[in-house]
């Protein structure tokens, strides 16, 4: 949860690599036996985008 908290995109990969490393994670996270909301995760992908 700290990973997906903390990653800002960077520039060092492309948009969609990075989104993917997102659901990638959450897929993690789900496996473990949280939950995650959708919304919760677009939240995250868009505050963590450059301006």
């Amino acid at each position: 949860m700290s990973r997906l908290t903390t990653m800002k995109f960077d520039g060092s990969r492309s948009m969609y690599e990075h989104v993917i490393e997102i659901s990638n994670i959450k897929a993690r996270i789900r496996n473990m036996g949280m939950s995650m909301d959708e919304s919760f995760l677009v939240q995250f992908i868009i505050n963590y985008l450059p301006p």
